[in-house]
């Protein structure tokens, strides 16, 4: 922020002018295209969009300007300073009375200092060493959420993560929501038997899933099915791995169904009556939008199961950690 009159008067008297490009920089994985296209963007953004801060910036020496946004607190470039030396005070400063011991912002801060902040999900990135801890998440594009899903300490510390709706296909040269993707670590892949998937559907209309086998023991189902599909199809995909999920003594169904997990549902009733496997997610929201749609069905016998519903500052899902653990 500056007085362009000013601005303007002192250029007109000679004054030293420099000029500062604005650089953009992009987090994740793009195309040429799509950076190309948000470039293009910003350039005709107007600054009330972007925090006041502005493509180009011309410093005048001797000029004086005021931060208006927040940029780099460390350097005291913080909002309403008016030098390198951050906010100054005009007149003579005062300095605020001794804190006593007895006073009440000691106590408190005291206080603090003993009993501090504990993150919620802390827990969930230390895993027990008798337990195997899945997490599975709608990414809502793989390629976009990347760097956010590999910083993520409970991501990187289970030892299984299954994705849904990862944008990792394409029709007709156009990305889809489609993809459904498993990983594991390097020390549970030996581990791993008997991968498949099964895809159904159109573009519209349409169910992925992808089923493996851990230790011969846990079968794991990874659905994503189209918030455009219908039950019927779902139903139908799940139907041509029904024998696989009778022989399994111990299996979970987990994913994005996109049909409200609500008590006696249709879909509660398919994978209960057809597939013998009953809800392990807690019956609360999932997504932004407040819905349960993101779950965990399962039939275990030699194992305990715990699932916990966590938080994503990428996709509009929540992602579910699913904590197995031996008897």
């Amino acid at each position: 922020m500056f007085n362009s009159k000013r601005a303007r008067q002192m250029v007109n008297d000679e004054a030293q002018k420099y000029t500062f490009n604005a650089i953009d920089s992009f987090v994740g994985t793009y195309t040429n295209s799509q950076k190309n296209k948000a470039r293009h963007e910003l350039e005709i953004m107007d600054k009330k969009n972007t925090q006041n801060l502005i493509r180009q910036l011309d410093l005048i020496i001797g000029l004086r300007y005021m931060v208006s946004t927040n940029i780099d607190v460390s350097d005291g470039l913080f909002n309403g300073a008016r030098s390198l030396n951050g906010l100054y005070i005009l007149g003579a400063f005062k300095p605020p009375n001794e804190i006593k011991p007895d006073d009440n912002v000691n106590a408190e801060m005291n206080r603090l200092r003993q009993n501090p902040l504990v993150p919620k999900y802390q827990f969930l990135r230390v895993v027990p060493e008798n337990v195997i801890q899945i997490v599975s998440h709608n990414t809502q594009s793989i390629r976009k959420h990347i760097t956010t899903i590999v910083s993520d300490q409970v991501f990187s510390s289970s030892h299984i993560v299954t994705l849904q709706e990862n944008i990792t296909k394409s029709i007709n040269g156009r990305p889809r929501a489609f993809g459904t993707i498993n990983f594991c670590k390097l020390n549970i892949e030996p581990r791993i038997v008997d991968r498949f998937e099964i895809e159904k559907g159109n573009s519209n209309n349409h169910v992925e899933i992808s089923d493996f086998k851990l230790d011969n023991r846990l079968t794991i189902i990874n659905v994503y099915n189209n918030p455009s599909s219908s039950l019927e199809l779902l139903k139908e995909t799940l139907l041509e791995v029904k024998d696989y999920i009778d022989e399994s003594e111990n299996i979970l169904i987990l994913g994005d169904f996109n049909h409200e997990l609500k008590l006696g549902n249709q879909l509660e009733s398919l994978m209960l009556g057809t597939f013998g496997t009953s809800l392990f997610s807690p019956r609360e929201s999932t997504t932004n939008a407040r819905t349960v749609i993101d779950g965990v069905f399962g039939r275990i016998d030699d194992y305990n199961v715990e699932v916990f519903i966590y938080e994503s500052y990428a996709s509009h899902h929540k992602p579910l950690v699913i904590r197995v653990h031996e008897l």
